[in-house]
């Protein structure tokens, strides 16, 4: 009588090898999620960067007046706002200030909507306006040329680009290996 053996199992080696395996994987997932998050809120913090600023766009056009995004100061953080002309002369800083070119839209922070994201990169304040903190769009459809960037907390950086006589917005990632700016 020959005997057969069953191979459908498996044995204590295997099972303890495949356990091993997966806990290294889950250890490697774990460590990486935290980087993932970050990077992942950079990238919408940038996509609604965007999404104001072709908002505030399309208001200027429709509206028929400038209409601006404001990059305020404040003591906690950089506040991001949308604001009209109220007298037909443009937007002005000081304007806005007075309360004479008007905020359409509430002043929203990106680092609480966004958890770790700062307009911003090192000591630097992040926002290049030519010299200013508010980007105004125009009915005739050109914009003040300039750059706002914003990093993650895992030191991930973006750039939202504006030209001037088109108002084109574009995005920008930054590899920090090879130092260039590139478009997403």
């Amino acid at each position: 009588m020959r005997r057969r053996w069953d191979n459908t199992g498996m044995t204590l080696v295997e099972v303890l090898i495949a356990c091993a395996l997966a806990v290294g994987l889950a250890a490697a997932a774990g460590a990486a999620a935290p980087g993932a998050i970050d990077r992942a809120r950079a990238r919408q913090a940038t996509a609604f960067l965007c999404s104001q600023l072709e908002w505030a766009r399309a208001e200027a056009l429709g509206r028929g007046k400038a209409v601006g995004v404001v990059f305020g100061p404040d003591a906690e953080g950089t506040p991001v706002s949308v604001h009209v002309d109220g007298n037909g002369n443009g937007l002005r800083a000081a304007e806005v200030a007075r309360g004479t070119d008007a905020a359409v839209s509430q002043p929203r922070r990106l680092d609480q909507l966004f958890p770790g994201v700062r307009i911003g990169e090192g000591t630097s304040t992040g926002v290049r306006l030519g010299g200013g903190r508010l980007l105004t769009f125009s009915p005739a459809g050109t914009a003040t040329p300039g750059s706002i960037v914003l990093t993650g907390r895992d030191g991930s950086r973006y750039a939202v680009r504006v030209s001037g006589g088109t108002a084109r917005i574009r995005t920008q990632r930054f590899n920090a290996v090879t130092g260039i700016w590139s478009d997403r």
